[in-house]
């Protein structure tokens, strides 16, 4: 048995006897409402930062892009380092839900000043204010999100149990992008003469919903392993082995491409329907973007079910890959979904890619909680916040670097915002780059899962031995 780098050798306790794998009702829903805070924390920024910033405000959309992106990249590199504390913490409050609720405190009054710009600080001095509060913003969100995901990957050692968990959680993180992400632009224009004033209403009124949804997962979730780990362990070691667990690196690997092809075009939904579909006009844009989305998380919703059954019932490596086939066959539909004679055609795509990401967040949830297990008999150590960091890392390195290049790609088409009719040669550009880019990083993640090899049959033996050390010692 490999030890792990850093020589902390104090093992966890590998299955609670006190406590079932089978979660009362109340624990996952209670747990599962976070997931709410967590939709609109990690989407908020993204959603109306091109909209007030590029469209409202007239700043570059290469600055805007630039100015997205970086805050995401350092929020990355700060994900190890909260997942370490987290992992090290011994207080009567657990190993995560001090992090949680201060996180979400500070993340939700952030949040609120991204969207109050003094109005004459020029198109810099905009970029600059903007980039200062969002890296701040998303340093309290990793202090929020990766304890939530750690304590969610511990409540439960059971296999199915760990899925049905994270379906309660994706419910509630498609309501919150179902409610509250797609009319969040559309309603700048009804709390405000224009989207520039409305967005400070929107912004405490988001910022509020935040510290909501995480009260009942801070006062009353239990901690099953909150006295774990009691050596330090270091983090740079941690970084390091936790990249060489194998079924680890595929996951990430998989879902990385997945993310940052997806990613990579979704904002240029919004041009095509400024530029393509609804010329110029912004407000039906607005309610446009607020009926693709709502429609995207309703078929989120409603599919999480089935995605449970096919888990339990194909195996989770074949779930994920079913999800990329569909998320696929949503962009390539997209061709003739995006019609100014049909606008609201569109949701075809939202109807297919809906339930196909769906079914990558919540299965690869599931998926790392198994592997924590798988490096527990490796290690003898509990690292759920660790897992969840360095996912989330390699996640945000992603989407940063996507936020960052959305810019050069709309600068590319030649997009105009001063004009209300874009270009034949704009619009193809647009249509073809959202259509084009997701099949092929979809098509290489498909083939990435497939070396995906951790499956129930291995995670029972698994637990066994954890279960038979445990009683040896």
């Amino acid at each position: 048995m490999e030890t792990h780098p850093s020589g902390a050798g104090d093992p966890a306790v590998a299955v609670d006897p006190r406590r079932p794998a089978k979660l009362p009702f109340k624990t996952k829903l209670f747990y599962s409402t976070g997931g709410m805070s967590e939709v609109l924390m990690g989407n908020i920024i993204a959603t109306l930062a091109m909209p007030i910033y590029n469209v409202g405000l007239g700043v570059s959309a290469v600055l805007v892009g630039y100015a997205i992106s970086i805050p995401r990249i350092w929020d990355a590199f700060t994900d190890p380092i909260i997942a370490n504390i987290s992992d090290n913490t011994h207080s009567r409050f657990g190993r995560r839900r001090p992090y949680i609720f201060l996180g979400t405190v500070f993340a939700a009054l952030f949040s609120i000043m991204v969207w109050i710009p003094p109005r004459d600080l020029g198109e810099i001095g905009l970029v600059l204010y903007f980039l200062a509060f969002s890296i701040l913003f998303f340093t309290a969100y990793t202090a929020f999100t990766i304890p939530y995901h750690a304590m969610g990957a511990e409540l439960t050692s059971d296999y199915d149990e760990r899925t049905r968990l994270m379906s309660y959680k994706t419910f509630f993180l498609q309501l919150g992008a179902t409610l509250f992400i797609p009319w969040a632009y559309k309603l700048c224009f009804v709390f405000g003469e224009n989207e520039i004033e409305g967005v400070k209403i929107v912004g405490i009124l988001y910022g509020s919903l935040m510290i909501l949804f995480v009260i009942l997962p801070v006062f009353f979730c239990k901690e099953r392993f909150s006295e774990a780990n009691r050596s330090k362990i270091k983090v740079l070691p941690a970084i390091k082995y936790t990249l060489k667990t194998k079924p680890f690196f595929i996951v990430c690997m998989g879902t990385f491409i997945t993310v940052f092809g997806v990613y990579l075009v979704n904002p240029l939904a919004f041009y095509i329907n400024l530029g393509y579909v609804e010329p110029g006009d912004r407000e039906t844009v607005a309610t446009l973007t607020g009926v693709f989305t709502t429609t995207f998380g309703v078929a989120s919703l409603v599919a999480i079910p089935l995605i449970n059954a096919l888990c339990i019932r194909i195996g989770k490596r074949q779930t994920l890959q079913a999800g990329v086939a569909l998320t696929a066959t949503g962009y390539l539909v997209s061709w003739f979904a995006f019609n100014p004679e049909m606008p609201y055609l569109q949701v075809i795509v939202a109807l297919l890619a809906g339930p196909g990401m769906t079914s990558l967040w919540l299965v690869v949830s599931s998926i790392i909680a198994d592997i924590c297990d798988y490096d527990e008999l490796e290690t003898g150590l509990r690292r759920e916040g660790m897992y969840s960091g360095v996912f989330s890392w390699i996640m945000k390195i992603s989407v940063g670097g996507v936020m960052a290049l959305t810019g050069y790609i709309v600068a590319w088409t030649g997009f105009n915002e001063e004009l209300l009719i874009q270009s034949e040669a704009t619009v193809l550009k647009l249509r073809l780059a959202f259509m084009l880019a997701p099949l092929v990083f979809l098509t290489l993640a498909f083939f990435v899962f497939m070396r995906y090899k951790l499956t129930r049959e291995h995670l029972t033996e698994i637990q066994a031995q954890l279960a038979a050390k445990k009683a040896n010692q």
